[in-house]
């Protein structure tokens, strides 16, 4: 008996609740991202932030870069740049639009997607994850550069060629401008409604990876939560508002941050004009304070929308 007491509290020193299992499981996975951004990113982002305030110059005896200390000078040099400052507020304008307009898409996507009776709902979470896919790297190249080679539409390929072409199409077609003039809509939602049309494309090609995350959300919700929520009455309506959305209100602020910062880094003109400045113009320090002002910008961003939506959260005990 004494022996079985004994090593009963020997298992306990040692014994680790279930919860923190599955903490020490997330980290496991996240191990190669934390030591990356410690290994790598952090020194990365010390040294350009220190050659942002100084003239650098490659020392061909060491194979160094020296740095020495301008103050604010490519700062000042930064802002007086057009081919930066200007593709900067597009981008915050336009990221302004896509952010609440691919949330919104991808989140009844999800909705539609989730439901059990949607005839070819598999073959169709395939298609719009397709666009993830078909935007990265070698695939992306590949693909504009067949479209320029083989049709003779000329698109651009930096641009969204025929699914833009077909939503410019489709805005005409159907008059959205007058039809909400009629409506006497104000000025604001006119122009809200007449670029997230114009937009599309773009939409659709930036829902895949959010409409995945609304889909884990949708599904890890149980439905003995409906189930008890039906038996007391509420309608569909109801169910909406009081139980599907504040439960899975944790990803929408997940995918609101992500959505905010693919936006910035999915806009080439600055990123162009930053390896421009860096590289080609010979020009370091200028460009590392853009890059320094332009991550500045995308925390600023994303802390705002954190302490905002964070407030209207609900997290599940």
């Amino acid at each position: 008996m004494e022996n079985t007491v004994q090593s009963v509290k020997k298992k306990g020193r040692f014994h680790i609740p279930l919860e923190r299992k599955r903490q020490l499981v997330g980290y496991w996975f996240c191990l190669p991202v934390i030591l990356g951004f410690f290994c790598i990113f952090i020194p990365g982002m010390i040294s350009t932030f220190v050659y942002s305030f100084s003239e650098v110059q490659f020392n061909v005896e060491t194979f160094e870069m020296d740095a020495v200390y301008v103050g604010f000078k490519n700062y000042l040099t930064m802002f007086d740049s057009v081919d930066f400052t200007i593709p900067l507020f597009d981008c915050l304008k336009d990221m302004a639009i896509n952010v609440p307009v691919i949330v919104l898409f991808s989140f009844f996507l999800a909705i539609l997607l989730n439901r059990k009776n949607f005839p070819g709902r598999t073959f169709f979470r395939v298609i719009f994850f397709l666009p993830v896919i078909m935007d990265s790297g070698a695939a992306a190249t590949a693909g504009a550069d067949s479209i320029n080679q083989y049709s003779g539409f000329g698109f651009d390929a930096t641009s969204s060629g025929m699914t833009s072409n077909i939503a410019s199409q489709f805005a005409n077609v159907l008059n959205i401008q007058a039809f909400l003039e009629q409506l006497t809509f104000s000025t604001f939602i006119m122009d809200f409604v007449l670029k997230s049309v114009d937009r599309l494309s773009t939409t659709i090609n930036s829902c895949g990876i959010q409409v995945i995350i609304f889909l884990g959300a949708l599904q890890g919700v149980s439905p003995s939560v409906f189930e008890a929520a039906e038996v007391e009455g509420l309608t569909a309506w109801e169910l909406f508002w009081k139980i599907t959305l504040p439960l899975i209100s944790p990803m929408i602020l997940v995918n609101l941050v992500y959505t905010a910062i693919d936006s910035f880094g999915a806009n080439d003109k600055i990123l162009e004009e930053i390896e421009k400045v860096w590289y080609t113009m010979d020009q370091p320090g200028t460009g590392a304070a853009m890059t320094v002002f332009y991550f500045l910008c995308s925390t600023v961003i994303v802390l705002v929308i954190v302490g905002i939506v964070s407030r209207v959260v609900f997290y599940e005990e």
